[in-house]
């Protein structure tokens, strides 16, 4: 940006000193040429550039509001440092030995079943 902006200060001043040139007579020039000058191709690229930069700009500050969102939410709750404090773990213990007390009531109701048969 700071080079096509030097750029565009320099084809200024060249356009200013042309124009400040005396000619001895006037030129008018009817047809158009069609080409499109290098001030203009200057200023064409540092137009996309500027709009390319507001483009980051805009993405750096959606994503700087994302993290200071997330970032901004409280701690909630706290280390569990014992096994025997975390719920995770005592919930795992639990329903092992709740399935447990149950396939084994299921098997002792069987062998009563079959005890009874027997007599």
């Amino acid at each position: 940006m700071i080079e096509l902006d030097s750029l565009r200060e320099l084809y200024k001043k060249v356009l200013l000193t042309e124009s400040e040139k005396e000619s001895t007579g006037t030129n008018i020039f009817m047809a158009e040429t069609g080409s499109v000058t290098k001030e203009v191709d200057v200023f064409d690229k540092y137009m996309l550039m500027n709009e390319e930069l507001i483009e980051v700009n805009e993405k750096l500050t959606a994503e700087n509001e994302v993290i200071n969102v997330v970032s901004s939410f409280n701690a909630i709750g706290m280390k569990v440092k014992t096994w025997y404090k975390n719920f995770a773990i005592i919930g795992f213990i639990a329903g092992f030995a709740l399935m447990f007390l149950m396939v084994s009531i299921r098997k002792l109701d069987q062998q009563l079943v079959n005890y009874k048969d027997q007599l």
